[in-house]
């Protein structure tokens, strides 16, 4: 209230006559209702209206079906850190390369290169899992592992091709652990070979136990976490146990335990070919089937600390992913399959990530899996596999740490991980790495695997599939975009740089398709842009609901055709225009042309339409917009074979016509340009079709000019001969008349002689 004013009225609260004073003004004031503050907030939300609400009136409430209940209760997360990570990841660390390669390594790089070797590869897989933790925890985190961390970050194409070499890089190491156990059995089992050779001894017991693995997995990773306590153990207890044993020796001779003298003798490598494991298929081949060296070391080594995805892989199958899976990370390729499957990038393969049973289990995936594993069995060697595994394992490490990268420096809203611990730089470094890596390991392998990607890569972007994924390609285009624009105002404009931009008016979109196509066809060679001002006809108030239905379709997609929409309502087209002639565009991308329909239906067309239509090209000449008016566009898409552009040099445009013609050359084929220049008597003919070919010369536009000579005033001869020509009309149209009055008048009087 006013200062100075007393409000001396009362209001009943509580049974009660309350006045209570506020700082300088006298008021009547409530005491405040307890029972509003002790509302619950699901009470509060059930009556407290919504802005829709109140602009639109109260809604029912849709309630979840049985059925979408069923569906969101499919596959529900159940296992924590432990059982769901860390457990899975050890057992992938603790596996073949541990124990029958690691001693091989220190022998043949010895203490100090095997050292770099194990350093590099943890430092690699270190920057991976920071990487990995913080875009993992930027959102809800779902089935697929990494294929779904990179698809959500990079987009569909990066994605389809990460997640087609992950599931092949888990193929590879189902038969690189298979190969492993297969060589431990084969060496503790008696010298008879059940097929007769070692080599194919192998194939034999591989075969097996890899079918034995998909059907335990298949049953579901229930089953799998189960097998993994059991598996743990058996491999925990071993290497305590050698661990234990290396500080006390039994027997002379054999083990030294920790002392300066061994510890100098491997310090050095030694790279000799006669240091390489004799594995089966150098036994069956006799020569070594990866040559001897520093990388040839890391490429064996490196799919010992490929476990750290372990977790991340049954992403889906996590109680919390985004704090289980920065903790530690098995690769499971069917469920890395079975989700690129699921988000039906490819349609064809869509069949293969069907889920069965309880927990959805990606049966054809399985099957797939294991014909991938069972290939890779005839390498016969645990060194080739291993280093195949690592090129897989290496490109999607190169990927994520370069999402990474992108996603902290792109500036986005939307990338707020919760996991700290990560820096751009370090993630740009580690994608270095791994990309150097891959090269100096073999040229073959690394080749392999990016001819793989871009043939996935070029797939999806054939397909184009349509997703909405809030990937960092739509943050990178819209930033670049906006750079751009603003760039181009510091730029001075300059002729050469011109481009025809069109303003496309009409009322309905879908029966100017023919115009709009036009406008593109016209535009085609000089990518100026194309704006559909969409006039919608009425009031503001009563076209508010069809606005907010149409904010949403901005751009314009049919038949080849791609153009941004510009929306307005106005009471009449004219003052639509107008509108469309101030606001549309952007920046320097503004409309310079305007696009017209030809105004058909002559006489019977209004006046009053007829006057708009004046007025607006009226109003687009004032506002130094070119006037473009299009007729009988049906006529000119039914053309065919050869067609030909006519230009009517009438007067100098500033070049604008010829541009316009030669862009519409250049998006239509089997077209030629005819340049038709206008003369007033015969002796300017050759001169002005000379000048004219200079012209077209100049402006680099190929075409053939043709002199027209403009007819001239009417001669003597001509004028008197068409006065004696009217005068002779005139005569007989007269004595035409006389004749049907003369008749008029006797056919009256018979009438009224008979009456």
């Amino acid at each position: 209230m006013p200062n100075g004013i007393r409000n001396d009225a009362t209001i009943e609260s509580h049974d009660a006559d309350v006045h209570l004073k506020s700082v300088n003004v006298s008021s009547v004031e409530l005491h405040p209702f307890e029972e509003t503050y002790l509302i619950d907030a699901q009470e509060l939300q059930a009556f407290r209206p919504t802005i829709n609400d109140l602009l639109y009136g109260n809604k029912k409430v849709i309630k979840k079906t049985k059925d979408e209940t069923r569906v969101n209760s499919i596959r529900s997360p159940k296992y924590g850190t432990f059982d769901g990570v860390f457990l899975r990841c050890i057992i992938s660390i603790w596996g073949a390369i541990l124990f029958l390669r690691m001693g091989w390594l220190s022998g043949v790089a010895g203490i100090g290169l095997g050292s770099i070797i194990v350093l590099i590869s943890t430092l690699i897989s270190i920057i991976t899992s920071l990487s990995m933790s913080a875009i993992s925890t930027n959102g809800l985190m779902k089935g697929g592992g990494a294929y779904f961390v990179v698809s959500r970050s990079l987009g569909p194409k990066f994605g389809a091709v990460i997640g087609i070499l992950f599931s092949l890089a888990a193929a590879v190491s189902v038969t690189l652990h298979t190969l492993g156990f297969v060589e431990t059995l084969m060496s503790i089992l008696p010298g008879k070979y059940v097929t007769g050779t070692i080599y194919w001894d192998q194939i034999l017991y591989s075969l097996i136990t890899i079918t034995l693995l998909i059907i335990i997995a298949a049953n579901g990773v229930e089953w799998v976490i189960k097998l993994n306590y059991i598996l743990f153990l058996a491999m925990f207890v071993p290497l305590l146990f050698v661990i234990i044993g290396s500080f006390f020796i039994t027997e002379p001779g054999t083990v030294t335990s920790y002392t300066a003298k061994t510890f100098s003798e491997n310090w050095t490598p030694s790279f000799a070919v006669e240091h390489l494991p004799k594995g089966l298929g150098e036994q069956m081949f006799g020569m070594a089937l990866v040559p001897p060296g520093f990388f040839t070391a890391f490429a064996v080594f490196f799919p010992a600390v490929t476990g750290i995805f372990a977790g991340l892989n049954i992403s889906g199958d996590l109680k919390d992913s985004q704090k289980s899976v920065p903790i530690g990370a098995l690769v499971d390729a069917p469920r890395i399959f079975q989700a690129v499957c699921l988000d039906n990038l490819f349609p064809s393969l869509k069949i293969l990530g069907k889920g069965f049973g309880k927990s959805n289990e990606p049966i054809y995936s399985y099957a797939l899996c294991w014909l991938v594993s069972s290939i890779c069995l005839f390498l016969g060697d645990l060194n080739p596999v291993s280093a195949l595994a690592t090129q897989f394992y290496l490109v999607p490490y190169v990927v994520i740490n370069y999402a990474c990268y992108k996603l902290s420096t792109s500036h986005s809203s939307g990338w707020r991980p919760s996991f700290k611990y990560y820096h751009p730089l370090v993630s740009l470094t580690g994608s270095i790495i791994c990309v150097i890596c891959m090269i100096l390991i073999d040229w073959f392998t690394f080749a392999l695997s990016i001819i793989i990607g871009i043939i996935v890569y070029s797939i999806i972007e054939k397909l184009n599939p349509h997703v909405a994924w809030g990937s960092i390609g739509e943050t990178m285009i819209y930033n670049d975009a906006w750079k751009d624009l603003l760039r181009l105002g510091h730029k001075a404009h300059h002729v050469k740089n011109f481009k025809p931009q069109f303003l496309v008016l009409c009322r309905d979109i879908e029966k100017s398709h023919d115009v709009i196509k036009f406008a593109h066809e016209l535009n085609y060679k000089a990518c100026g842009a194309v704006i559909i001002g969409n006039v919608l006809i009425g009031n503001f108030n009563d076209k508010k609901k069809e606005i907010c239905d149409l904010s949403k379709q901005c751009y314009y997609f049919h038949d080849g055709v791609e153009c941004i929409i510009s929306r307005v309502v106005s009471p009449t087209l004219r003052e639509g225009a107008q509108v469309m002639f101030q606001v549309s565009g952007l920046g320097a991308i503004r409309p310079n042309i305007l696009f017209l329909k030809f105004l058909s239906g002559g006489e019977a067309t209004p006046y009053e339409l007829k006057a708009e239509y004046v007025n607006l090209i009226r109003d687009s000449f004032e506002l130094s917009f070119g006037v473009l008016v299009t007729r009988n566009l049906t006529k000119y898409n039914a053309i065919q074979g050869k067609k030909i552009i006519d230009v009517y040099w009438i007067y100098d445009d500033g070049g604008l016509t010829p541009l316009l013609a030669y862009s519409l050359h250049c998006s239509v084929k089997n077209s030629i340009i005819r340049v038709f220049t206008l003369v007033d008597n015969d002796n300017d003919l050759d001169d002005k079709k000379r000048r004219m070919v200079h012209l077209m010369e100049m402006l680099r536009i190929p075409s053939e000019v043709i002199a027209c000579k403009l007819p001239g005033p009417p001669v003597d001869e001509s004028s008197d001969n068409f006065i004696e020509q009217k005068s002779v009309y005139i005569n007989e149209v007269v004595e035409v008349m006389k004749e049907v009055i003369l008749n008029t008048y006797w056919i009256f009087r018979t009438l009224k002689i008979r009456h």
